[in-house]
């Protein structure tokens, strides 16, 4: 007959390869207390003072932060809202500018004077004035440079057989390349074509070849043709007529 004992305390438990009792059947209980429905303050009303204590305040500090993290993130939703709606407003000012601008550059003088005040209009004309005078007055200085620059010039080509106020013009209106091929022409004909003096100074003192009268055309025909941007023939005919006595001397044969 089986005895069923209650109640018990048992206060230690020894293993045993066999027991004394090899026909006993012994089963043990114990009761697990049901955790799932306890909060933190069921859980620590269950430890010791000290657990508790310390448990306590770590829930505490972990409140504190996480109260502090939800207010910085409140004041930071609140600053990204006023900076989208400053965003927003910023953006509608700008289109509202860009658009006067296209305004702007698609409406004429005439009716932007219409738009503005009389003393509005009394200032823009006057602005208007000054900025046309400034503009004038840059072009006068910037002409008499180059009119400057241009007599000079022409005074140190003495040699080309060219009017000084022409010579100013076409100087006016060269480029680099032309203006280096005057001072060629001119050097030219300051040193090989120029009238070869005697000793009284006087063309008829100089004799001349045939070939050499026919060469000093030629050289100053090629002056002239550059200088007064003529033909060559041209330039041949002008010299002839202007140099009588050299063209004379080619004529004669000079020494021949």
């Amino acid at each position: 007959m089986h005895t069923l004992l209650t109640n018990l305390v048992i206060d230690r438990v020894d293993l045993v390869d066999e027991g004394a009792n090899s026909e006993a059947f012994i089963q043990l209980y114990k009761r697990k207390e049901n955790t799932s429905n306890m909060n933190f303050t069921d859980i620590i009303s269950k430890m010791n003072a000290d657990e508790a204590k310390i448990v306590q305040a770590e829930l505490d500090r972990l409140n504190d932060e996480l109260s502090k993290s939800t207010t910085s993130n409140e004041t930071l939703t609140k600053q990204v809202g006023e900076l989208t709606v400053n965003l927003e407003k910023s953006n509608n000012q700008v289109n509202a500018l860009n658009e006067q601008i296209t305004k702007v550059k698609d409406t004429s003088e005439d009716e932007i004077l219409k738009s503005l005040s009389e003393p509005a209009k009394e200032i823009f004309k006057k602005m208007k004035l000054q900025k046309e005078t400034a503009e004038e007055e840059v072009r006068k200085a910037a002409e008499a440079q180059v009119n400057a620059e241009a007599v000079a010039k022409a005074s140190s080509l003495k040699a080309l057989p060219v009017e000084q106020s022409e010579l100013v013009n076409v100087i006016k209106k060269a480029d680099k390349d032309v203006i280096s091929m005057l001072e060629a022409v001119n050097k030219a004909i300051e040193d090989n074509v120029l009238v070869e003096k005697g000793a009284s100074g006087d063309l008829n003192t100089t004799v001349l070849t045939k070939n050499e009268a026919w060469s000093k055309i030629e050289k100053r025909a090629t002056a002239i043709s550059a200088a007064e941007q003529i033909t060559f023939e041209k330039a041949i005919q002008k010299v002839i007529e202007t140099e009588k006595e050299l063209y004379k001397q080619y004529v004669s044969g000079g020494a021949n």
